[in-house]
């Protein structure tokens, strides 16, 4: 399930996903979380430093911790 959030951001399919795309489709999420929790997800998630989230980050991340395996 993890996986489809990365793939509904990555709507051009580049494989990476920008804070502004991560926040957009987190934002669609039904949380009491704020903006400053999400932008702190995301940089823990890029952990190449780099602005952006890769594929592989992300699916780290969900299996870390979401418990999620789903490498589609």
């Amino acid at each position: 399930i993890l996986s489809d959030l990365f793939r509904m951001a990555d709507s051009k399919y580049e494989g990476e996903i920008n804070k502004e795309q991560f926040m957009k489709v987190v934002g669609r999420l039904k949380t009491d979380l704020t903006d400053n929790v999400f932008l702190e997800m995301f940089y823990n998630i890029d952990t190449s430093l780099n602005g952006l989230i890769s594929r592989d980050e992300f699916l780290e991340f969900s299996i870390a911790y979401g418990g999620c395996s789903d490498a589609k």
